[in-house]
């Protein structure tokens, strides 16, 4: 995990195995049997791009994928209707590994599609951020930053939507939890996420702000704001006790520590601003503030 241009969250993208659908849920309906094989070829275009770490890639791929991935999914509750069964093959797993746990490479193993459904809407979300990192990352000068936080600030919110929709529509899985799972599956994990992603809306609007010149009290309020949220990030993911510690180590440190940094910031913003004003007792305090919390 790392944030593009100090400001947007990128992350590395999960793995995952084959899966043959058209074994998965049998059937002698040869337009079932059709989109399932399409289902197959669009998926294993997704696991390249995934491999390549291609964002760009990963969307055009999850996009063209997902179509297939919901009618595999219609044929089978149509099936749940109509002989009150699932057309499911004993044998069927998904397996994906998580960039949220501290199990780099281990392949986490699950029994129904919307298992699926969770980590390729996750990797949609996370190909939204990291294309908006890269974005934060390009700029060289400060005259370019106005255009890249614009398309940064798009793909964020469509980061935070995903990861909302993951939340409210997607989870619970349905299927008990092994002891140890992935974050993804957990029903609470992604509202710290959708705060993080705000978080890092927040810090880019207020940059703007700054630049084009924004008063330095109210720059301040707006970094106040973002360590807020990033403190609120921090206290959901500590609420999920029995998983903090299985978290990516850099997820738990930046949620804890940014809020801090933020509220420092806020703080150094607030002390020039009293300087400038000729009140300096207020603006030396401040300053020792502004210290305390980058040394906590």
């Amino acid at each position: 995990m790392s944030a593009g241009g100090g400001l947007a969250l990128s992350f590395p993208y999960p793995r995952t195995n084959p899966i043959d659908f058209c074994k998965v849920f049998p059937t002698e309906d040869s337009r079932i049997v059709e989109l399932q094989k399409q289902a197959n070829a669009l998926r294993s275009e997704m696991v390249a791009a995934l491999v390549e770490q291609d964002s760009e890639k990963i969307l055009k791929a999850i996009d063209e994928y997902l179509p297939y991935c919901l009618g595999i999914d219609r044929y089978v509750q149509d099936s749940i209707e109509k002989v009150g069964k699932r057309p499911l093959n004993p044998n069927l797993q998904f397996e994906w590994t998580s960039v949220f746990s501290r199990r780099t490479g281990t392949f986490f193993t699950f029994y129904t599609l919307k298992f699926e459904f969770v980590m390729v809407y996750t990797c949609r979300m996370i190909a939204e951020g990291n294309i908006a990192a890269a974005l934060l990352d390009s700029v060289t000068a400060p005259a370019e930053y106005e255009n890249a936080a614009k398309g940064a600030l798009a793909r964020i919110k469509s980061a935070a939507g995903i990861a909302t929709f993951i939340n409210d529509n997607v989870l619970p899985l349905g299927e008990s939890l092994p002891y140890k799972r992935p974050p993804e599956v957990l029903k609470d994990f992604f509202r710290p996420i959708i705060l993080l992603y705000k978080c890092s809306a927040q810090q880019i609007a207020t940059k703007q702000a700054a630049i084009k010149g924004m008063n330095r009290s109210l720059v301040a309020k707006l970094y106040v704001t973002a360590a807020k949220l990033l403190a609120e990030c921090n206290v959901n993911l500590r609420q999920m006790d029995k998983d903090y510690n299985d978290f990516i180590p850099s997820l738990r440190a930046y949620s804890d520590g940014g809020s801090k940094f933020l509220k420092a910031v806020a703080m150094r913003y607030m002390a020039v601003d009293a300087w400038e004003s000729k009140m300096f007792g207020m603006g030396e305090a401040l300053i020792k503030e502004a210290h305390s919390y980058f040394e906590q």
